[in-house]
């Protein structure tokens, strides 16, 4: 067995191993909880069915805004070429890029869930934003080793459903997930109990 040296647990109960002499080992305890569908396939048909029944704006979107969402605390996000853009009222601009968590900045859709944290599809997957009173704490990205499909993502194309399920649309595909049924978000914290197997005295 190779030499660990760190060891870490993530939101969605996977166990990162740091070794020694062959890198960084990663073991994924849940299968992925996102799903996607051919656009014409019967799986597909109600998700897309959801997403053609949003309202359209008749107005035409200010240029490099690929999306505009209201939030339920009123915030405004806006999806741009360069980052999501976040407006409130009585506070400054707040512009999020690479360097906050996006492992993209082109925002293709915007969308909340019902623990109110927003998702952001990007053009290299998908980004949950967590956010506690008036504070973004935390970034999660999910790309395509958690089934998220390689395709570009449709401005817009982005909706909850009664259950709480999300549905946001590539070129090709309907990705769809219940951030209620993430392992992470019910992964306590893990009670460990090492075993020296070696010691070695220098």
């Amino acid at each position: 067995t190779p030499n660990v040296n760190s060891l870490m647990f993530d939101r969605q109960g996977g166990v990162w191993l740091g070794t020694v002499a062959r890198g960084l080992l990663y073991a994924k305890a849940y299968p992925s909880p996102f799903s996607s569908y051919p656009m014409q396939s019967a799986e597909a048909a109600p998700y897309v069915k959801v997403l053609d029944q949003q309202s359209v704006k008749d107005e035409k979107l200010p240029y490099k805004i690929n999306c505009i969402f209201r939030d339920s605390r009123g915030w405004e996000w806006l999806g741009t070429y360069t980052g999501l853009v976040l407006k409130r009222p009585g506070k400054p601009e707040q512009r999020i890029t690479r360097k906050d968590g996006l492992i993209n900045e082109v925002i293709h859709a915007i969308i909340e869930d019902d623990q109110h944290q927003i998702w952001v599809s990007t053009s290299y997957g998908v980004v949950r934003l967590y956010i506690h009173g008036d504070t973004i704490y935390h970034l999660e990205a999910y790309i395509n080793q958690d089934n998220i499909p390689n395709d570009a993502f449709v401005n817009g194309r982005a909706a909850k459903m009664e259950d709480g399920t999300i549905v946001m649309q590539t070129v090709d595909r309907v990705v769809t997930f219940n951030p209620a049924h993430f392992q992470g978000e019910h992964f306590g914290e893990m009670v460990l109990f090492p075993k020296l197997c070696r010691v070695m005295v220098n």
